[in-house]
Parts: structure tokens; C-alpha cells; sequence
């Protein structure tokens, strides 16, 4: 399951698109995800927001962008799980 986080997380980062303007300002948010099986993301949802409305629509874009993501790991029981994403990336 880590190395399948590391491809999603890596590819909402790939889609996150945030501006100059708002770089470098110390700006952090957690967004959540709810994954299925199939690797549609059926919902998300800010779990802490970062003060700056504009920081966190650039993340919620960026998740709204990948809205099919690779699917759950063959091993997976589940028919879901569970995301939470910390922006900003290292």
C-alpha cells in the first residue's frame, strides 16, 4: 500500500498547479480522499484548511483533475479506502 500511495500522491502533486503568488507563504492544508476499489476518487473533502481560500482551491483542483486514479492494489479487500494528502510538497 506505500508504494501505491507514493503513485497517487505523486500524481495529484503532478496535477497541482500552484500559482507564484502564493508560493513560499508557509501556507499548509490536509485534503481527504475516498478512493474505490476501481480507483474512482468518489469524494473528497478539506480536513484542515490552510487560512487562504485561494491555497486551498489550487489542492481541491488539483484532486478534481485526477478524479480516476489507478486501482487499489490487487491485494486490497476493501471496496475503499481512505486518503489524507498534506499540501504543501516537499
Amino acid at each position: 500500500m506505500k508504494a501505491y500511495y507514493a503513485k497517487i500522491s505523486q500524481t495529484i502533486r503532478d496535477a497541482w498547479s500552484l500559482p507564484d503568488v502564493l508560493r513560499n507563504k508557509g501556507y499548509k492544508m490536509i485534503l481527504a480522499i475516498h478512493v474505490l476499489k476501481d480507483g474512482t476518487v468518489q469524494s473528497l473533502w478539506v480536513e484542515e484548511k490552510s487560512g487562504n481560500n485561494s491555497f486551498d482551491d489550487t489542492a481541491v483542483r488539483a484532486i478534481n483533475k485526477v478524479m480516476t486514479l489507478p486501482p487499489l492494489p490487487k491485494g486490497w479487500k476493501e471496496e475503499s479506502i481512505d486518503f489524507g494528502f498534506y499540501f504543501p510538497h516537499k
